[in-house]
């Protein structure tokens, strides 16, 4: 681990109370690191449970790098209306909550939804959100 690294991850560390701070490796030298936020809690875990939440943070965040490398169709070309559905998407709005902004009913929302993850070869709302952004950047 390089001195930045170790600086940034014990930057983190000071900033999570009452919680977990863990650390990711990915491919391609893309890692990161998970805070999980208890509140005023305690939870009381032991090694094994230490273990298995680690071991689910590095799952979660491989799939993640998965999600980013894996080539986009060639004639994926979302509509401006599928972009901006997704942009809603990634902002945690529901279907029904972007229907109301658009002024659209919650089935058309839908539709589109499953439009852009067709193109974008995707099958969840999350997946698409995920490669719609690394597609944009």
């Amino acid at each position: 681990m390089s001195a930045k690294e170790k600086a940034f991850l014990e930057f983190a560390a000071s900033k999570v109370t009452g919680g977990l701070h863990m650390p990711v490796f990915g491919p391609n030298g893309r890692n990161g690191d998970v805070s999980i936020g208890f509140g005023n809690q305690s939870p009381n875990y032991d090694q094994n449970d230490l273990s298995l939440l680690q071991s689910c943070c590095q799952f979660t965040h491989q799939k993640y790098c998965h999600l980013l490398l894996v080539a986009l169709p060639l004639k994926a070309k979302l509509s401006p209306r599928e972009k901006e559905i997704l942009s809603w998407v990634a902002k945690g709005k529901s279907n029904g909550v972007i229907a109301d902004i658009l002024g659209i009913t919650e089935s058309t929302v839908i539709t589109y939804l499953k439009r852009a993850s067709k193109k974008l070869g995707v099958d969840s709302r999350v997946a698409a959100t995920l490669r719609i952004r690394h597609w944009v950047n």
